[in-house]
């Protein structure tokens, strides 16, 4: 771009110059070649030719001014969204997640009453590694009475920009056709001498499919 510049500060004068004056400019830059210069001046002809290649010169010069800037502003664009795109990159806007969403229901396998008193309940998860942004959340009513009614149900919880809802559907918690046992018990209270453990989700087994719909359900007892 520099030398263009440079190119266009030399050009530019001399058509100038070759346009208003062509007559000058020979005798300024060449009648010195001649030992007769009057003698070897070129024809009227000759300075219209001169003023016509003046005008052309400008003209592409101009031409070849304007595919030059836009070539310099396109270039000068790229660079700003590359760097744009790398500053995304590296520090990416601050996500601010929404409240966790309630899905449902999940299906149940079984519960058992643990070491230290809690009752812990096996269900449907989903595939962890997969989908993080799907948060079952369990709980239970009528805790410390003979009945108690355990809820096990998924969450929508994004956790960034592009989770989805849909990944947190009971259909998406299946891998190879069986639905997926989580890895591990869910707490949701202090168990009862005697008590009965209900839920309104539906029940399932821990080769993965379901046995029994949502409604009122008894939970199993697991070993």
């Amino acid at each position: 771009m520099g030398a263009f510049v440079v190119l266009i500060l030399i050009a530019v004068p001399f058509s100038i110059w070759a346009i208003v004056s062509p007559k000058g400019m020979w005798w300024a830059t060449t009648a010195w070649k001649f030992r007769d210069p009057d003698a070897n001046e070129p024809s009227d002809s000759s300075y219209t030719v001169t003023r016509i290649s003046g005008i052309v010169a400008i003209v592409a010069l101009a031409v070849m001014g304007g595919i030059a800037l836009a070539a310099q502003r396109d270039n000068n664009e790229r660079a700003d969204q590359q760097a744009a795109a790398e500053s995304s990159r590296k520090n990416p806007p601050k996500f601010d997640a929404p409240p966790a969403e309630d899905l449902g229901p999940l299906p149940v396998i079984g519960y058992r009453l643990m070491a230290n008193g809690q009752i812990g309940i096996l269900h449907f998860a989903p595939p962890v590694l997969q989908y993080r942004h799907c948060d079952p959340a369990a709980s239970a009513d009528g805790l410390g009475t003979a009945l108690v009614t355990v809820h096990v149900h998924g969450r929508f919880a994004p956790q960034k920009a592009g989770d989805k809802i849909a990944d947190c559907k009971v259909d998406r918690y299946m891998i190879h056709g069986k639905y997926v046992v989580a890895t591990d018990f869910a707490y949701v209270g202090t168990a009862a001498e005697g008590q009965v453990v209900m839920t309104d989700s539906p029940i399932g087994t821990k080769d993965g499919t379901i046995v029994a719909p949502a409604g009122n359900n008894v939970v199993p007892l697991l070993p």
